[in-house]
């Protein structure tokens, strides 16, 4: 019995040894890894176990990094244009930082783009999906269109319920935001909490007004499907901060 710890230590030794071996640093692969081990585990049995500590928060997109790398770029650009900025800074946009957006936009753009190889200028489809009428000239345009009225989404969501929407925890209160994009931020109003019964319901009351076809009961369920998010704590939104201080 007496020689069991040393031979536990031995091959601990040896495991740790095999591991830095192995180890090559966060590759691009050992990133992906990553992330597809947090999308499949049910955290949520877990809460009492984690602490991420109180850095940033995260989020990721798992959409075709072929489409990836012809969206990213121009959204990245107009989220940290001065004009985004400036908005954000008079707090005339959302809770979070404009980039804080980006990799939802990216879920939102990657399942709009499903099967497409070049999205061409109206990259979230406007005209499509949101508003026939709305000139669109440029990716530009169409970004605008799209990040607006999520903001709006959002707002009225926050202002409708008692607990506001969190862009980093994938839940059934940003589903009810992203759903409204679609169906109009009047779903964000009668819904706190989105599921594909509500949605079908919502739809059948107002479908004469819709422009897509299809009836897009699983639109934020298919976005969320490839949206991972991880919330830090601690981490308060401009919302959050303002409703502690009164």
């Amino acid at each position: 019995m007496a020689a069991v710890p040393a031979y536990a230590a031995s091959m601990d030794e040896e495991s740790v040894a095999a591991d830095e071996k192995m180890w090559q640093g966060w590759t691009e692969e050992n990133r992906e890894n990553a992330w597809n081990a947090y999308a499949m585990t049910n955290w949520s049995d877990m809460d009492d176990l984690l602490n991420f500590g109180t850095g940033d928060s995260s989020a990721k997109a798992e959409i075709n990094e072929t489409l990836r790398k012809k969206l990213e770029t121009d959204i990245e650009a107009y989220l940290t244009s001065e004009q985004v900025i400036n908005l954000y800074e008079n707090g005339s946009l959302g809770s979070y930082a404009p980039t804080c957006y980006k990799e939802l936009l990216l879920a939102i753009a990657g399942n709009l783009n499903e099967g497409i190889s070049d999205p061409g200028d109206d990259m979230f489809h406007i005209n499509e999906y949101f508003n026939a009428d709305q000139e669109i000239h440029s990716r530009e345009d169409s970004i605008r269109y799209l990040f607006t009225y999520l903001i709006r989404c959002e707002n009225t969501y926050n202002r409708s319920h008692s607990g506001a929407v969190d862009i980093y925890v994938s839940d059934e209160k940003l589903a009810a935001v992203v759903q409204s994009l679609l169906y109009g931020s009047d779903f964000a109003v009668n819904y706190e909490a989105y599921n594909e019964e509500n949605a079908k319901e919502y739809y059948e009351r107002h479908k004469e007004e819709f422009i897509f076809s299809g009836k897009q009961y699983d639109f934020a369920s298919r976005i969320l499907d490839d949206y991972t998010a991880v919330k830090a704590i601690g981490h308060l939104t401009n919302y959050q901060s303002t409703v502690s201080d009164h």
